[in-house]
């Protein structure tokens, strides 16, 4: 079972975008299409009603409060991925960690742009 496919006809269906956030032949901006498929995704070990409830609460967020929101989110999986590089490379000095953060969240060709090197088994 996909995520969201617990949702009913056309809840799962992101609302129509202004034709300037599209390309060219009308087609999603790369980033839009990972936030469309983002935007209907549901949580897969939260039962259906819990889910709806999660949503219906972020819906109701003024929208500096939901920003906060994920901003703290955004901060805490930044925190997580440290620690897990940190554990795997307890030798890493600080700039061969931001190296392997920005693999982490970026990918490779990012993390080359911005650093030059990175490390072969940098994931």
């Amino acid at each position: 079972m996909s995520a969201g496919s617990e949702r009913g006809a056309g809840e799962g269906t992101p609302p129509e975008r202004h034709p300037a956030s599209r390309g060219t032949g009308g087609e999603p901006f790369p980033c839009e299409r990972f936030l469309l498929d983002s935007w209907c995704m549901s949580m897969v070990d939260t039962s259906p009603q819990a889910d709806a409830r999660y949503h219906e609460l972020l819906r109701r967020m003024p929208p500096e409060k939901r920003l906060e929101a994920a901003m703290r989110l955004s901060q805490a999986v930044r925190e997580l991925a440290l620690a897990s590089i940190r554990a795997r490379h307890p030798g890493a000095d600080d700039q061969e960690l931001r190296v392997r953060l920005a693999v982490r969240l970026y990918g490779h060709d990012c993390a080359r742009r911005l650093f030059g090197h990175v490390p072969a088994d940098a994931t």
